[in-house]
């Protein structure tokens, strides 16, 4: 029987203890639980409303865990729990495992039944942050008040490309810290599929208030950064053998943000 969001977006991952290479990756990068659902497109509003009463009843019995929502214009969902490692990953469906109990098995089995009804498919990955491979400035760590628009884009590599890949976009992170952006604002992360995918898969992430805004700050980023920022895009890209780019909408209200008072991900505490 498969698991849902509501047994906490992960299970089909816990794999216990196995050893992973890191040889592109820091260490001490918490990970995150990504899951995304495709959704029938005349079920969406079914589905955000199944989506809601879920997020209510975290809320309601004290979820510990932040669950970050995104809409993407293609009709699918994606989730984010941060976690600090694999044993946390246990540590959290456990935890939801006892919260969702509150529910009752009838209540549970309906929303259940009602989520599956809504989705075509769905796939869950660990992803781990990658520090040396995302540039935020500070500018960019504006507190998410509220929905906004995230550009994600997808980099399924060739894995003899892989080491090329991650030099690629460490280098044009230190060429950016090198420049004077005045006003603009306008970052990213990236993150590394640890479990979940064929692999190599990076994950590029970046955001701003609006899609507007957002592309209105990138195109100025590239007019100071010039022709080097392009040829560090086309070798990134070179070593994909599939980029896919995305538009996505980061949405409040079907996000559970336990503790803090703050809509913004990357301020929230991993909890205790």
């Amino acid at each position: 029987m498969r698991r849902h969001l509501i047994v906490c977006l992960i299970v089909g991952m816990l794999l216990g203890g196995a050893a992973f290479p890191l040889e592109t990756a820091d260490e001490n990068a918490p990970l995150l639980l990504m899951s995304r659902y495709r959704v029938k497109p005349p079920l969406d509003a079914s589905y955000e409303k199944v989506i809601g009463e879920i997020i209510a009843h975290y809320g309601a019995h004290r979820f510990a865990y932040p669950i970050y929502s995104y809409w993407f214009e293609d009709f699918s969902a994606l989730f984010l729990t941060p976690v600090r490692d694999f044993a946390d990953v246990e540590a959290a469906s456990r935890h939801a495992d006892a919260v969702l109990a509150k529910m009752g098995e009838e209540a549970l089995a309906d929303l259940r039944r009602r989520e599956t009804a809504c989705t075509t498919s769905m796939d869950h990955q660990v992803l781990e942050r990658m520090p040396r491979m995302s540039y935020i400035p500070e500018k960019w760590k504006y507190t998410r008040a509220g929905d906004h628009y995230t550009y994600w884009a997808f980099y399924r590599l060739l894995p003899e490309k892989e080491g090329l890949f991650c030099t690629t976009v460490s280098e044009l992170v230190t060429y950016l810290k090198t420049l004077d952006f005045g006003e603009v604002e306008i970052g990213w992360e990236m993150f590394r599929v640890r479990l979940g995918a064929e692999q190599p898969l990076y994950i590029y992430c970046s955001r701003g208030r609006s899609m507007v805004d957002f592309f209105v700050q990138t195109e100025k980023r590239h007019a100071i950064a010039g022709a080097p920022l392009q040829r560090f895009v086309d070798t990134m890209i070179s070593c994909a053998r599939a980029y896919t780019p995305k538009h996505a909408w980061y949405v409040r209200e079907l996000s559970h943000l336990p503790g803090t008072g703050t809509a913004d991900p990357d301020r929230q505490p991993v909890p205790e």
